[in-house]
């Protein structure tokens, strides 16, 4: 997943299993339950529609899932990952 930042959150491009693209936005810890979130169209309105990652794992597929958690922790955990340098 390529990753950016805007501000304080890092942002990575995704596309769910039913095919909409979307943004996985981490702003915090995985102990704060908006702390990484999914942003996508509704598929009715076409407003953006913001939930929780834990809400939208099922629409991920499985290594934008781990790369998301990976991300977060990197960014913000206390397991001693290594911090990003790319960003």
């Amino acid at each position: 997943m390529k990753w950016s930042t805007q501000g304080n959150a890092v942002i990575g491009t995704l596309t769910l299993t039913d095919g909409r693209g979307g943004n996985a936005v981490i702003m915090g810890a995985a102990s704060n339950p908006k702390g990484a979130v999914i942003v996508v169209k509704n598929e009715d309105s076409g407003e953006p529609e913001t939930l929780p990652l834990i809400e939208g794992l099922d629409a991920l597929n499985p290594t934008d899932a781990i790369d998301i958690l990976c991300m977060q922790e990197r960014l913000h955990g206390e397991r001693g990952l290594t911090p990003p340098t790319d960003l």
